[in-house]
């Protein structure tokens, strides 16, 4: 029987909501973002009754608008963007470090194919409702 409240590991729905989310986020796929509300609803008693500290965090997303972080550039190059952009725990993170990685995510998202480096460096692109600002290439201050 699959446990409904969160113990000293999370409960498997919990874990299925949040990760559903997280890819439905990143992957611009809203049957996911479906899913993983179907399960918040049916446990929407437990979470006012018992322990469910991960579904409170799979619920918290869920009730913000979809936020990604796109960075354009090889890992290495891209690590002080990582570092400046680290704690957003609501963002879905989308490292574009090869060409494969690029069609990968333009599959769900087209417009990925226009998040590149900008004049040789590695470009963040800071997302909220599928809009993105214009892209930065040095980590926060």
């Amino acid at each position: 029987m699959k446990e409904t409240c969160d113990g000293a590991e999370p409960a498997a729905n919990s874990v299925s909501a949040l990760n559903l989310l997280r890819m439905g986020r990143m992957l611009h796929d809203e049957e996911a973002e479906g899913r993983a509300r179907q399960i918040l609803a049916a446990h929407a008693g437990p979470i006012e009754l018992h322990a469910v500290p991960q579904m409170m965090v799979a619920l918290d997303l869920a009730l913000s608008p979809p936020e990604q972080l796109v960075i354009a550039g090889a890992l290495e190059e891209s690590r002080p963007l990582i570092d400046g952009f680290a704690f957003r725990p609501r963002a879905a993170k989308i490292l574009l470090d090869s060409p494969q990685a690029v069609e990968f995510f333009a599959k769900h998202s087209p417009a990925v194919r226009e998040m590149t480096k900008v004049a040789g460096k590695a470009a963040l692109y800071e997302c909220r409702d599928f809009t993105c600002r214009p892209p930065v290439t040095a980590g926060p201050a």
